[in-house]
């Protein structure tokens, strides 16, 4: 069924037991010339059905994944919230709405009683992390790009990342909130932002393997059978996953998980010395990126290291 061109939705059969049927959901983002970025119409579409599904006992779960192949969601729409704040009359109406609500999908994704599974192919950047990271089962692929970019237009990685950043191992977190570096399957898993590597496996061959798995009426088995189902996939393809970088820099995240100050932070991102596109790439986005927004990064994840998630959201 599609009731929204922003979001494009399907139920799927998966179950049927003495007249009683079980559905998956799936929801894609539908907004491919702009990489699916995040709206306020996509963000409550996605709040009211997701708040409707849980209390469904005809829904075992929900899949949520990208239109057009080459991003889940790289963020929220910069151009509305840009042009809603130099709009002559009340200018930050829809930014208020926009983040709150945005806010708000965040922790119920995060806290959802039946099991939901997100694509994170392609581009999965800011809002679109937001999504992913509070989701239950979280597939990567090698086109995976996972980052919270916020540095380099002036803005902190929000969505929860206050939580999820400080969740990393000590160093990395800060590094990746202050230079906005992209990270591929490989490193999206070891920082615990992806559970499985799923190949260059397209939604529909995923959805051939769920709709054919076991399904229950028990949303922990269902949760489990998912988890065994990806697992397995993830064994089979984890020889072909390109190696990731931040394991490279094991010295560097001691030493910035030990920095007193952004200052100190910055100078030492900025000095070291290696020959790495990849670490020179977030060396630049730390040096044209804003300061202010360097600053507040440092202060959010040192501050916040001992928040809760939904306390992460509320800072």
């Amino acid at each position: 069924m599609n009731d929204s061109t922003a979001l494009v939705i399907d139920r799927l059969k998966v179950k049927e037991q003495q007249g009683q049927c079980l559905y998956l959901l799936t929801v894609g983002l539908n907004s491919p010339k702009t990489l699916n970025a995040l709206t306020l119409e996509m963000v409550d579409l996605l709040y009211q059905h997701l708040l409707q599904w849980q209390t469904d006992d005809e829904v075992a779960g929900v899949l949520l994944y990208g239109m057009g192949g080459k991003a889940f969601c790289a963020g929220g729409d910069i151009r509305s919230l840009y042009e809603s704040m130099t709009a002559p009359e009340k200018p930050y109406d829809y930014c208020d709405q926009f983040f709150s609500r945005e806010y708000r999908l965040d922790y119920l994704i995060s806290q959802y009683r039946k099991p939901i599974v997100c694509f994170g192919h392609g581009l999965v950047m800011g809002g679109g992390l937001g999504l992913m990271a509070g989701s239950q089962i979280r597939l990567v692929t090698e086109k995976s790009k996972l980052a919270m970019p916020e540095v380099t237009i002036g803005l902190f990685p929000d969505v929860g990342g206050t939580w999820f950043l400080n969740k990393m191992p000590a160093g990395q977190g800060l590094f990746l909130g202050l230079t906005g570096a992209q990270l591929n399957a490989a490193d999206a898993k070891a920082v615990g932002l992806a559970d499985y590597y799923v190949g260059s496996d397209g939604v529909e061959k995923i959805l051939e393997r769920v709709q054919a798995m076991s399904w229950s009426f028990d949303t922990a088995q269902n949760h489990k059978v998912l988890c065994e189902l990806f697992a397995a996939v993830d064994q089979r393809y984890e020889s072909t996953m390109a190696p990731g970088r931040l394991s490279v820099y094991s010295e560097l995240w001691v030493i910035l998980a030990k920095a007193r100050s952004v200052y100190d932070a910055i100078k030492l991102i900025r000095s070291y010395k290696i020959d790495d596109p990849w670490f020179e790439k977030a060396r630049q986005n730390i040096i044209k990126g804003s300061p202010y927004s360097a600053a507040l990064v440092f202060w959010q994840l040192t501050q916040g290291k001992d928040l809760s998630r939904a306390e992460g959201l509320r800072q």
